[in-house]
């Protein structure tokens, strides 16, 4: 209690400092013109009584400077002297301050940076929802792992749990629709969610009122609609006379009933542009299965706690009631188990990716860190010995150790308030940069990374501990009691000469790690842009439709489908056009469910499965897979024709045992198809994966009412606007949901490790910039310091080159120890980024030769101009030299 009060009391001298000083000065003068007009009443003259007042007061200084001591301002006065005394010597040395403040500042920035957005990702809370403390999500597990959906039967059994006061559920992905208001369409993204969604969230609304459970059940489909207050400024400019509107949804009527809180996007990191209750969306889409069948998985539940319970035990709960409801329904994949975990704006196991991928990126960044002020060490040491007869003159005229100490380290943590100012600039605009390398997603993904309280709280608190640890030790260091030796002459320079290489060696290895580490990556990127994806990315433009949107059934659908590959053939420049259900690479796939093959069955234990996707003619012409046997699809290949398939390589081999697969046949369910050619292998879900069974089959026998245009130029003009021109004259009702290149599609794929390697990269540039700086100090103040040695060498008869050899060996012995060292210490952590690379080992050897390549002539370079002065130093000069 006493230390808080000390504390509190000189915090209170800091801040009231003036206010304090009047209030003592004006209590000290009342009191002296108190015993004044005492005297002058016992008959002194006026000048008699002041001054027998002022004797009886006593020494005003004095009792002033206890006052002060008393109440803590001395402490502040001190404080504010070594400030000042701080800053007149910085300003003295502006070069050394600028490099100091500006390498702390890139790490403070760097850690900021990460920390943002780790903590808009992972750890704030989602906008707009009350108590997000007692919100959980729930999904089912396969195996015990993922968070999988269930059905709307098993959310209803997991709603009567009574560690839940309320259970939502919602399909994760929003859903593609077409709103039509006094216009033509256009795409929004629909959350479908049951009608107690808003209630569970304890959700707010803006504007009108948010639907509710009654708007949701068996006998009351209300065709209701929330609009997100970003869709709402967007599409309807704000206006308040929205609510209550009708409006078209793939040409159903349904009713804006209100606008969602500002901000308020869901539980999750995908933001839809409005809201519909299940039964509606079941209505509109004409599903009947969505809600009688177990086997239609397809969401997942929010629940809030009851008052008292924890997540442990709803987890517990829903267990029990899975593991019964197993029991009866033995073949329901969805009840294999159950996962309740807090709410997160990344559910279910990316949650736990991505918090991987921000650890290693935030200790890449703390790296950078580590190196800045192991650098700033080193100067300060050097600054140190530059002071050394002003701090022994100092100690010897009776200046305590603790009060140079202290005035040291201020000086050290001016430089790290400084640093941090504008590492917190940098970290606001490596925030911004970071985020505009996130490529184009098809639905909408909000995050709102932001330097909050807690983000500068952190930045605070590692600005002052960086602050206070590179500066302890050259204070320390410099203040020993020593004061003869450091009188006569530079007695500790040998010390301190250690002190620094130790530094400089630790601050090598370091930057070898983070070398390693940005080589990683890049040969990482590198080897990924190199393998052949087995289908071309250039030239090619897409425009994403769902035929649903404007009202088609399937043969209608179809023959739209077909007009629009007819015109888009017709545009200038096109050479190929075809419909696709699946793009490669887009980080989605299809299962085409259970395979037979007549006298071909599957391994033991196992079933053929293979993903699948529904083209038309044209497609591998226009997308670059060449068919190895076989034909490719004709219009011929319609609904009224045999059934028809296109396997790849891979499942012709696995299933016939031979790529000549043409003319065998394949069951799924009771359809018997044809296999008429094989297509070259090709990456389908992402880069890394090994070969995939995949079948292809044509639009016109499996169709499907959500498709990709995707048109070959024959040159690099563009055909967008062409292909948004003819949707729109074709039907102006069918909105265009996306528009993108097949190198945009696929820029997803590589997203991670080209944002590793844009992160690791520019560090691993700071840390080599400031490793050449550190090697450069060293050997420059090795060199000043040994210039009497050099002189006396040279005048013996040393010839020059010996000089710069001998120079030139030590800087290269720092830098060889710290490369030794880092290398060791990078063969050990980079075993931790394995599932981050791609096709490079972690411990690839090229890698690690290249960086201490590199390390090694750059330490080469920063010790050749120091040496080179010490070899064409003067004798004469350098042995007058003190």
């Amino acid at each position: 209690m006493r230390l808080l009060r000390q504390l509190m009391l000189r915090l209170r001298a800091v801040f009231l400092f003036g206010r304090l000083q009047r209030e003592m000065d004006e209590e000290m003068r009342a009191h002296v013109e108190e015993a004044t007009e005492r005297y002058i009443a016992r008959g002194m003259s006026r000048a008699d009584a002041r001054i027998a007042a002022r004797r009886e007061f006593g020494n005003m200084t004095v009792i002033a400077s206890d006052a002060r001591e008393t109440r803590g301002a001395r402490w502040s006065e001190s404080l504010a002297a070594d400030t000042r005394l701080a800053l007149r010597g910085l300003r003295r040395t502006p070069l050394f301050a600028a490099v100091a403040v500006l390498s702390i500042g890139i790490g403070v920035g760097a850690t900021t940076a990460i920390v943002t957005i780790a903590n808009a990702l992972l750890l704030q809370s989602p906008p707009g929802i009350g108590h997000a403390d007692r919100v959980v999500t729930i999904g089912g597990t396969r195996n015990g792992k993922g968070f999988d959906t269930f059905s709307y039967a098993t959310y209803r059994d997991y709603a009567r749990a009574s560690s839940l006061t309320a259970m939502a559920a919602m399909d994760v992905e929003p859903r593609a629709l077409s709103l039509t208001d006094h216009d033509d369409g256009q795409a929004v993204q629909g959350g479908v969610v049951s009608g107690n969604f808003f209630q569970t969230l304890d959700a707010r609304p803006r504007l009108g009122r948010l639907f509710g459970a009654s708007d949701d059940t068996e006998g009351n489909s209300a065709p209701l609609i929330v609009l997100s207050d970003r869709y709402w400024q967007k599409r309807f400019g704000g206006d308040s006379g929205v609510v209550g509107r009708t409006v078209d949804l793939n040409g159903a009527p349904f009713t804006i009933v209100g606008v969602a809180a500002p901000r308020f996007q869901g539980p999750f990191v995908i933001a839809p542009d409005l809201w519909i209750p299940l039964r509606a969306w079941a209505q509109l889409a004409n599903s009947v299965t969505l809600f009688s069948s177990r086997q239609s998985v397809w969401l997942v539940g929010v629940g809030r706690l009851a008052p008292g319970r924890a997540a442990s035990e709803a987890q517990a709960e829903l267990a029990s009631i899975a593991a019964r409801l197993r029991r009866t329904y033995k073949d329901e994949a969805d009840l294999d188990g159950v996962r309740v975990v807090p709410l997160s704006l990344i559910p279910g196991d990316g949650h736990a990716v991505v918090g991987a991928f921000m650890a290693a990126m935030f200790v890449v960044a703390g790296l950078v860190l580590v190196v800045a002020s192991a650098n700033v060490a080193g100067m300060l040491l050097a600054r140190a010995a530059g002071r050394q007869r002003e701090i022994a003159v100092r100690l010897a005229l009776g200046a305590s150790r603790a009060r140079l100490v202290r005035q040291l380290a201020t000086e050290s943590l001016v430089l790290g308030v400084g640093a941090g100012l504008s590492g917190l600039v940098l970290a606001h605009w490596l925030v911004a940069a970071v985020m505009s390398l996130v490529p184009k997603l098809p639905v909408p993904i909000i995050v709102h990374p932001t330097i909050d309280a807690p983000v500068l709280a952190f930045a605070l608190g590692i600005t002052l501990l960086v602050g206070l640890v590179v500066g302890a030790l050259p204070a320390l260091e410099s203040t020993k009691p020593n004061l003869v030796p450091a009188l006569k002459s530079d007695a500790g320079t040998t010390r301190r000469h250690r002190l620094r290489s130790a530094l400089l060696v630790s601050q090598i290895a370091v930057s070898m790690l983070l070398l390693v580490v940005a080589g990683l990556f890049g040969r990482s990127l590198l080897r990924a842009r190199s393998v052949d994806p087995g289908f071309s990315t250039g030239g090619i433009d897409i425009v994403s439709l769902d035929f649903r949107l404007a009202g088609y059934d399937s043969t209608r659908g179809l023959d739209q489908a077909q007009q629009l590959l007819e015109h888009a053939r017709r545009v200038p420049g096109v050479a190929h056009a075809a419909l696709s259900v699946m793009l490669p690479l887009s980080g989605s796939a299809m299962g085409f469910g259970p395979i037979l093959a007549d006298g071909h069955p599957a391994p033991k234990g196992q079933e053929w499965s293979a993903d699948w996707n529904v083209i038309t003619a044209d497609y591998f012409a226009a997308i670059g897979i060449p068919l190895v046997h076989g034909r490719a699809f004709t219009e011929a290949d319609d609904h009224g024709g045999r059934d028809v398939a296109i396997m790849n390589e891979t499942f012709a081999k696995r299933l016939f045992g031979t790529t000549d697969a043409v003319g065998r046949t394949i069951r799924n369910g009771n359809r018997l198809i044809a296999v008429i050619g094989v297509a070259r292998d090709a990456k389908y879900r992402s880069l890394d994966e090994t070969p995939l069974n995949y079948l292809y089959v044509p639009l016109a026998q499996w169709y499907v009412p959500h498709a990709n245009l995707l048109v070959r130029t024959a040159g690099t003009a563009s055909a967008a606007g062409a292909l948004r021109r003819i949707v729109a004259e074709l039907d102006p009702h069918l909105p265009i949901l996306d528009q993108q290149t097949m190198s945009e599609a696929t820029a997803l794929s590589l997203f991670p490790q080209r944002l590793a390697l844009w992160v690791t990269g520019s560090l691993g540039v700071v840390a080599l910039v400031l490793a050449l700086l550190g090697i450069y100090g060293v050997i420059a103040y090795s060199v000043a310091q040994r210039t009497r040695e050099i002189g006396v060498r040279v005048a013996l008869g040393a010839a020059q080159g010996t000089i710069l050899r001998m120079v030139l060996r030590q800087g290269l012995m720092l830098a060889g120890a710290g490369v030794v060292l880092g290398l060791a210490i990078a063969a050990a952590a980079t075993r931790l980024l394995a599932s981050f690379l791609f096709g490079v080992p972690p411990t690839d050897a090229v890698t690690f030769a290249g960086a201490a390549f590199l390390l090694t002539a750059a330490a080469l370079a920063a010790s050749w101009v120091p040496a080179h002065r010490a070899a064409a130093c003067d004798p004469m000069i350098a042995l007058r030299t003190e």
